[in-house]
């Protein structure tokens, strides 16, 4: 029973130290990118990771393979183009060379870039989730940013939040887009259902 027992605690011993080992493998930091000027705002799906880069002196997005571990730049444009988003293929991003801020995108496979909203005022801080794009925007008759939405399917543009006062910084998981809202004076938290059309 003692010699059983020492047995078990061996086990128990070279599991735990393997463990150890393993999870410090797992836990591991690589560096990315290794040019010296700013590369910021990351974002990562699968095996790409998007940021906002500074290396041309205006910012571009830069993408990196973490398979095969090359580094590739996505926006050539000589204006800036900044918080990056990736769901998929489709990379989509914040970008000024209309003057204005608008969202373009980038699909990862056709290699093809285009453009989002067409809107002359700003749109900025997109998101994506499946075939939806969701930003933040500051479109004519509006005092305030409010949310809208774009579906890459259907190719129709919408419009989510519809009060006056300040909607920014949207997420989106599945049927769910989320936000900062002003209404009450502070910010909070709300959130509004595609399927279901109502905001909870």
């Amino acid at each position: 029973m003692k010699k059983l027992k020492i047995l078990f605690m061996i086990v128990v011993l070279a599991f735990a130290t393997f463990s150890t080992v393993l999870g410090t493998r797992v836990l591991s930091e690589e560096r990315i990118t290794t040019n010296t000027k700013d590369q910021d705002n990351p974002a990562i799906y699968g095996d790409i990771i998007v940021w906002c880069d500074y290396r041309n002196d205006d910012t571009d997005i830069w993408s990196y393979n973490l398979k095969t571990k090359e580094e590739f730049r996505i926006t050539t444009d000589p204006n800036s183009q900044c918080n990056p988003a990736i769901y998929g293929d489709i990379v989509v991003w914040e970008d000024t060379r209309s003057d204005n801020g608008d969202i373009w995108s980038y699909n990862l496979k056709t290699k093809e870039e285009f453009r989002i909203t067409t809107d002359p005022n700003s749109q900025c801080n997109p998101a994506i989730y499946g075939d939806i794009i969701v930003w933040e925007d500051e479109r004519e008759g509006s005092t305030n940013p409010g949310i809208w939405g774009y579906n890459l399917k259907t190719k129709e543009e919408f419009q989510i939040t519809t009060d006056t006062n300040q909607q920014i910084m949207p997420a989106i998981y599945g049927d769910i887009i989320v936000w900062s809202d002003y209404r009450s004076g502070n910010s909070d938290i709300w959130s509004y259902n595609l399927k279901t059309k109502q905001s909870l």
